[in-house]
């Protein structure tokens, strides 16, 4: 299987996530007088933190970012059953999950294809 495809879907999902994110902080959420930005700050950092070693490839990256992604998915679903709030919610979920699936095919095609390189 190669890399490649699920490498670009993964960083394509991911900054989707990203974006949607920060739309939802920044114009839909109500933070109730707090700061906008200090409030996406705690949402995006732990995200941007991946962005130079996904863009490497690096495939311990990708692999980290899908347990990061789990706290995300959790947060989705939360969010969900909030009154109100269930398009908000299934939507973070299911970009979530897709990106976290595109991130594990990517770890496991690399891996496949480092195996093959080794001629195991």
């Amino acid at each position: 299987m190669n890399p490649r495809p699920w490498y670009w879907s993964t960083l394509i999902l991911f900054a989707a996530l990203l974006a949607f994110l920060s739309v939802w902080v920044l114009l839909i959420r109500d933070l109730h007088g707090g700061n906008p930005f200090a409030v996406l700050s705690v949402h995006i950092v732990p995200l941007l933190i991946f962005i130079p070693w996904l863009i490497a490839g690096r495939r311990k990256a990708f692999q980290g970012l899908c347990f990061v992604l789990n706290l995300y998915f959790i947060q989705g679903v939360t969010t969900a059953f909030e009154p109100g709030r269930l398009w908000l919610g299934t939507s973070e979920a299911l970009l979530t999950t897709a990106v976290f699936i595109s991130a594990m095919l990517y770890a496991r095609a690399d891996m496949q294809r480092a195996r093959r390189a080794l001629g195991l």
